[in-house]
């Protein structure tokens, strides 16, 4: 994967900095920001699950 981003001249980023590249465009698009809240969420393991509304 390094050598796609070298070959494209790009600085590799980690995963939380693409996730909020994904949230930033997504929300550019006019995707509903609390359905994306949703769709990120992350839940923490050996956790109950949470009531989200």
């Amino acid at each position: 994967m390094a050598k796609i981003w070298q070959d494209r001249n790009l600085e590799p980023i980690g995963l939380h900095e693409c996730r909020h590249n994904y949230a930033a465009f997504m929300i550019a698009a006019g995707v509903n920001a609390k359905a994306l809240s949703n769709a990120l969420w992350a839940p923490v393991p050996n956790q109950p699950p949470i009531e989200r509304a």
